[in-house]
């Protein structure tokens, strides 16, 4: 498929894979080096991902473009890439006028990915604590990760003892029943860093580093991951641009279609990936100019 966007006098026609509207799986590839969280994704080039559509709990999509998802592993943390396209806002005063993310794991068997685990005896809430029924139902919610107090490019640590840092570590049975995790030294067991790469004046990517080491301190409220297994996972982005005040809590952009989980082996692949800190300036400027095609075909230029 060919996108071509008439500028003045030149033609610009760019040859785009088309990718899956909803991807069921995202695998997890083995690293030599782990990548240096400072949100610049350039040691990820080599990584295969998966580009998905996302999708509001209305079933509406996010316009701005693809999301691009991208994992790895070495013998004691996980990690993840992320870049989600869309125009720049932040505000060091506003959570809600700057991007943020989450991460979501399944735990329990019959935790359903619409309606975050879905028990259906905490369809209300459990201001009285998790009812002993929805164990089967619950969830992991890691690196819920709001902005406003952090800076580009730099990377913010671990926090245990403190679910209240900066990427908010839960767990919940439903969307009304969300709790801090518990166990012994719980908290925020995530590593995070990002940051904002422009095509244009109104176009550009957010991009998330993000480290959590396989096994945690919340043994039951984290999910806790082994190399060679399988886990469902989701992942969530709030639109700062989403209204005039930013995001609101309950419409949120998700994959999967809004309404399944994605697959995630970890360690299933033939040989492992070596990281490099070389900027691969190519790959990034071809990454760019399809980018701000798009935006420009976004903004009322023809696509022929």
């Amino acid at each position: 498929m060919y996108f071509c966007v008439s500028i003045s006098i030149f033609l610009v026609c760019i040859s785009l894979a088309k990718a899956s509207v909803c991807p069921t799986s995202l695998e997890c590839v083995s690293t030599m080096t782990p990548p240096t969280l400072d949100g610049d994704l350039s040691e990820w080039s080599s990584v295969n991902g998966t580009q998905t559509e996302l999708y509001g709990m209305a079933g509406n999509l996010y316009a701005p473009g693809l999301a691009d998802y991208k994992c790895m592993y070495n013998n004691t943390h996980i990690f993840f890439a992320m870049e989600i396209p869309g125009a720049y806002r932040f505000n060091s005063s506003s959570n809600a006028q700057c991007a943020s993310i989450a991460i979501m794991f399944k735990i329990g068997e019959s935790a359903v990915y619409q309606g975050m685990g879905a028990c259906p005896l905490a369809s209300s809430g459990c201001s009285s604590g998790v009812p002993s029924g929805c164990d089967p139902y619950r969830v992991d919610i890691g690196a819920h990760w709001k902005l406003a107090s952090t800076e580009q490019g730099v990377e913010y640590g671990v926090n245990l003892g403190s679910s209240d840092a900066l990427a908010h570590d839960e767990y919940g049975v439903s969307p009304s029943c969300l709790l801090d995790d518990d166990g012994s030294n719980s908290g925020n067991e995530w590593n995070v860093a990002w940051s904002y790469e422009a095509f244009n004046s109104t176009f550009g990517d957010y991009k998330f580093e993000l480290a959590r080491s396989l096994s945690t301190m919340s043994e039951s409220t984290d999910r806790q991951l082994s190399v060679g297994q399988s886990y469902s996972v989701g992942f969530a982005y709030w639109d700062p641009n989403q209204t005039a005040d930013g995001w609101t809590a309950p419409e949120h952009y998700v994959t999967g279609c809004a309404f399944d989980w994605m697959d995630m082996p970890i360690g299933q692949q033939a040989s492992p990936v070596k990281t490099s800190s070389d900027k691969n300036m190519a790959s990034r400027q071809h990454s760019a100019l399809e980018k701000s095609v798009v935006a420009l075909g976004a903004a009322g230029l023809m696509f022929m």
